[in-house]
């Protein structure tokens, strides 16, 4: 039997043809099945198509009949002799689908190479250098070194993923003044491009995070303790509590704080509601809330994914907001506040350059 040449394609309820792949196929056209495993949102404008579903649909060059793909049986289409039909027009448009699905393709797979390369990169530095600063810190009582091997081992991760960002407003950080920073949390990579932003207040600027994180990130751990970062167990009041007068103290002492009062990464653009505890925090210690709104980094990295995306994080510190004179009965104003000055800079209509 003389071997058959098989585009293997996907059609769209509007016609719209995909060719995702070639191959040879020695069975008569009419023994040929479905393929299965291809989706055809890879390779069309599925969100305004209705799927045929995840099923490679066959397209023959060389013969077959036109059947109906959205009918019970794969269907074996020949659109070498039909000249004005909708899917006839729409094969013409399958070279820069192809093309476009290749890109796709290409920019997924250089991706993932830079991932890797960036968690790789980040473990070995820790390995490395974690060890090295916290002996520095310990025995030299200063934590300049660390916080200079901690931003190196950030922008390094950084550039290896293919991240960049920038920062608006920049001056309203002032370093000699004490702060709660809250930023707006849709990513993993929102602390480090932060604490990047934020190097003008190295070594006062300590965080405020989630304790279970000390259970998966042992050496991170000694860290984190060593740079006087404040762990906070949010299912228990007492400890809560006692991390929280610990963290006033220390803003009393001129050290700032870098805090997510939605508590966990947003899987959309909208913010979450916010904890109160970090503006329990500010009130106490009478020191001003600095809003840090990031646009960009849900985008290159989502939750749940370790997939890294090369993107341009835009950081935006915004006005300050006093907390001079107010008691604890004003946090939730003071909670509306900081909510809108992040929403007005997470709204802005400008795009990202």
């Amino acid at each position: 039997m003389v071997p058959r040449t098989v585009h293997v394609g996907l059609l769209c309820h509007d016609g719209g043809a995909v060719l995702v792949g070639v191959l040879r196929h020695e069975a008569p056209t009419s023994s040929i099945v479905v393929l299965g495993l291809v989706d055809c949102r890879i390779g069309c404008d599925a969100l305004r198509h209705r799927l045929v579903g995840r099923v490679a649909i066959i397209v023959d060059s060389v013969g077959g009949t036109y059947g109906d793909p959205h009918g019970p049986s794969p269907a074996v289409f020949d659109f070498s002799n039909i000249r004005h039909s909708r899917a006839s027009r729409s094969v013409r448009r399958i070279p820069l689908t192809l093309l476009r699905l290749h890109v796709t393709l290409l920019q997924t797979v250089i991706a993932v190479a830079r991932s890797v390369l960036a968690y790789v990169s980040v473990f070995v530095w820790i390995l490395i250098f974690a060890p090295i600063g916290i002996v520095l810190t310990v025995v030299f009582r200063r934590g300049d070194v660390l916080y200079a091997l901690a931003s190196a081992g950030a922008r390094l991760g950084l550039m290896m993923a293919g991240i960049r960002f920038y920062v608006r407003y920049g001056d309203r950080v002032q370093p000699g003044r004490a702060a709660v920073y809250c930023f707006n949390h849709t990513s993993n990579l929102d602390p480090p491009i932060i604490f990047l932003a934020l190097t003008a207040v190295h070594p006062k600027l300590k965080a405020v995070y989630k304790a279970e994180l000390r259970a998966v990130m042992p050496l991170l751990r000694n860290v984190a303790d060593a740079l006087g970062f404040v762990p906070i167990e949010r299912d228990n009041r007492e400890q809560s509590g006692h991390a929280i007068d610990g963290a006033v103290d220390m803003l009393a002492n001129g050290d700032s704080f870098l805090t997510a009062p939605e508590g966990t990464r947003s899987r959309t653009r909208s913010l979450l509601p916010f904890k109160k505890g970090v503006f329990i925090m500010a009130i106490k210690a009478q020191v001003p809330i600095v809003p840090i709104a990031v646009r960009g980094a849900g985008e290159a990295m989502q939750r749940g994914s370790p997939l890294i995306r090369p993107v341009t994080v835009e950081v935006t510190i915004g006005e300050s907001i006093a907390t001079h004179g107010l008691t604890l009965d004003d946090r939730d104003t003071l909670i509306q506040q900081t909510r809108d000055e992040l929403e007005r800079h997470l709204t802005r209509t400008e795009t990202i350059d």
